[in-house]
């Protein structure tokens, strides 16, 4: 789902030369500004237990070494190899530097997980609707490779029968079969609520009738724009803006069954999956998601792989607020803005419960790397 482009490797570009000169305190990007700050002054940071969030770093390295190190982070990335899970601390304190990350005024956090819906590896009158995998006639331009620098730098489409390519079938079109013949079917599923949800989601398991499960994963879009139902049911008052959530949604749809499949298809976005051999979801940095540690983002405003200090409010009734070291491991179609995270709560109905209702005013601050020279100081000063 990683809108890629000329401009994300500029941007990243743009981060490494201020880390590397170490003289400017605030970035501007797209109304985005970024303030140095200090580890001590991260609200809750020398009490927090930092284990898992080491480890999920750990996961975005094995992804990061393998691109070209416009971020200067591959010299962190080695150093995590030689630390313990107990010395996260002093490992995130030798080789980052805290930015706060403001655009004025308190972002939006909210939550996904990974359903596990009920599914037959065959259709049936009870097991209706498919999963698709990448039909065969989709076709991906690279406008890159023309010459042609845009916002999207791929576009979606299929080769009609005049040889022109054209955009790809909508939502609508794909549940009148428009890609049955084209397409492989992955799994089927009873609730078309669910599959809606799943294509939201971006990943999950389905659960078959012999008792095994099958993980899928995001493989690609048919290329068109997603729109938010939550905002058309906004903009029809059948919710309060206070009362939307992906919890809420999915009982409108329950509750309004002759509404639901025309709502749904006002989001003309399709999503196709593959069947993925791992026990987790992958996100889009290419790694598996770590349950209240992997972080969407939108990469307009924050690089992939990254860890991101959030202090926001917390869905738990324990604590006021969930003050946490996050990594950037993913991104999603409705996750836009400079201050926006979506949190991945796990896999299942507890998960599900969670990632539902939250919807977090908050703030986070993102672990840019030091230069090469600075945190060798630091790790000797220590």
């Amino acid at each position: 789902m990683i809108p890629t482009g000329s401009w994300f490797p500029r941007l990243i570009s743009l981060f490494a030369v201020i880390i590397l000169a170490g003289c400017a305190a605030q970035v501007d990007h797209k109304k985005a500004n970024f303030h140095t700050t200090s580890f001590d002054k991260l609200p809750g940071w020398e009490t927090a237990d930092l284990t898992n969030s080491f480890t999920a770093f750990q996961k975005s390295c094995e992804a990061l070494l393998k691109k070209q190190d416009t971020l200067n982070i591959h010299y962190a990335c080695r150093a995590a190899r030689t630390f313990t899970p107990d010395r996260s601390r002093a490992f995130f304190e030798a080789f980052f530097e805290p930015y706060h990350v403001n655009h004025g005024q308190e972002g939006l956090f909210t939550g996904y997980f990974e359903p596990v819906y009920d599914g037959a590896v065959e259709f049936s009158s009870e097991y209706r609707y498919p999963v698709y995998g990448v039909p065969l006639d989709l076709v991906t331009i690279d406008l890159g490779s023309f010459g042609v620098e845009a916002e999207e730098s791929k576009l979606v489409g299929r080769v009609n029968e005049a040889a022109t390519v054209v955009p790809y079938f909508t939502r609508a079109d794909i549940n009148r079969g428009a890609i049955e013949e084209n397409a492989p079917v992955l799994a089927w599923l009873k609730d078309p609520v669910d599959r809606f949800f799943l294509h939201i989601q971006g990943s999950g398991k389905v659960a078959l009738e012999d008792g095994t499960t099958r993980q899928i994963g995001y493989a690609g879009v048919n290329g068109h724009r997603y729109e938010s139902i939550g905002k058309v049911l906004l903009e029809r008052n059948e919710l309060r803006k206070e009362d939307i959530t992906m919890t809420t949604i999915r009982q409108w749809l329950y509750e309004n069954p002759g509404k639901a499949l025309t709502l749904q298809e006002l989001n003309p976005r399709y999503v196709f999956f593959r069947e993925l051999q791992t026990q987790s979801p992958v996100g889009s940095l290419g790694v598996p998601l770590t349950e209240k540690v992997s972080l969407a983002v939108d990469p307009a405003f924050i690089p992939l792989g990254v860890p991101v200090w959030l202090d926001i409010e917390n869905i738990d009734t324990e604590t006021s607020l969930l003050q946490t070291l996050a990594v950037a491991q993913d991104t999603g179609a409705a996750i836009k803005g400079p201050v926006r995270g979506d949190l991945y709560w796990g896999s299942g109905f507890a998960a599900g419960e969670k990632a539902g209702s939250m919807k977090s005013r908050g703030r986070y601050y993102v672990l840019l790397p030091k230069a090469i020279k600075t945190a060798i100081k630091t790790i000797r000063a220590d």
